[in-house]
């Protein structure tokens, strides 16, 4: 019989932070950052802290599953990061997974579900997938990108169950009632990031930890502003 691989998952995509520690796909200890704690400064002893409550050590960890997008830009960040460094550190593999795979990850069967991320500026980064009850698994059937939510409600079938933190801005642009999952599961978990990275693993997927990039869909607002004053320059020059 295989020995188990014990598997570090971290999601950080949203502002409540939240890490998972599994053996194969069972997950055996979470916890989460505190409101008043930071990705930045609390991520990592929080880690320690679960290690040390199911007696491992960092050499233990086999994979590191991390959440890469779209979401928070400082969040996403710094999970990278930690995930990348453990991995350079320790040798373990390193599997990224996308945020809206999460979400539709903790919805049961639906023909046709949307996850929604508030994107900012009253927008949202938004995706649809359909149910494949072939290998039982959601199936992506149009990319994501960012859209007003009055946009992709025109957009997307009647039919459509909408899920994850940009949901209550849809429920504000739809005049009737909308379809949508149970609220328990609009917030990315890391227990599924750790049951589809051992997944992801398992089929033989892995990700370089020297190349892999947050997916941010868009610029920040900060990065916009700059694209837009250097433009405004180049145009005068011209």
């Amino acid at each position: 019989m295989p020995r188990p691989m014990y598997i570090l998952a971290l999601e950080t995509s949203t502002r409540s932070p939240n890490i998972a520690l599994a053996r194969d796909n069972q997950v055996i200890k979470t916890g989460r950052l505190e409101p008043h704690q930071s990705t930045a400064g609390d991520l990592i002893p929080a880690i320690e802290s679960l290690l040390s409550a199911t007696d491992l050590v960092p050499a233990d960890i086999e994979l590191v599953a991390v959440s890469v997008g779209p979401g928070s830009f400082t969040g996403l960040r710094v999970g990278l990061t930690i995930a990348k460094t453990w991995c350079h550190i320790t040798g373990a593999a390193l599997v990224a997974v996308d945020v809206f795979e999460i979400l539709a990850g903790q919805v049961p069967p639906t023909p046709v579900l949307s996850p929604v991320i508030p994107a900012q500026r009253g927008q949202v980064f938004a995706a649809l997938f359909e149910w494949n009850s072939g290998d039982e698994n959601y199936r992506a059937i149009e990319a994501e990108s960012w859209w007003s939510p009055e946009e992709w409600l025109s957009r997307v079938p009647p039919e459509t169950v909408f899920t994850g933190p940009g949901t209550r801005l849809m429920e504000q642009a739809y005049s009737g009632e909308l379809s949508r999952s149970d609220p328990r599961t609009w917030e990315p978990q890391a227990e599924t990031v750790a049951r589809l990275g051992w997944k992801k693993h398992s089929a033989g997927q892995r990700d370089d930890p020297k190349t892999v990039v947050p997916r941010y869909l868009r610029p920040s607002a900060a990065e916009e502003k700059r694209m837009r004053a250097r433009r405004e320059i180049e145009s005068r020059k011209d």
